[in-house]
């Protein structure tokens, strides 16, 4: 299977709302480090980029396919 191919998980809801609160959790971590004085810009950018670009993205598509498989 390549990375663009879409596949099927079939998991419980609360299999889904953990994986939700699983993500949650990572971009609160990054916010952490954003806010750090101790954390360097590069590793801030990335952290960033990786909220804007990852997490908050994969967390969106969960949420609205679980929306629309919970009508």
């Amino acid at each position: 299977m390549r990375n663009e191919e879409m596949m099927t998980i079939n998991i419980s809801r609360l299999k889904v709302l953990d994986v939700e609160l699983a993500i949650q959790e990572i971009i609160f971590d990054f916010e952490n480090d954003i806010r750090s004085k101790n954390t360097s810009e590069e590793r801030k950018k990335i952290a960033q980029s990786s909220i804007d670009h990852r997490w908050k993205p994969l967390l969106e598509e969960i949420k609205k396919q679980f929306e629309e498989q919970d009508k």
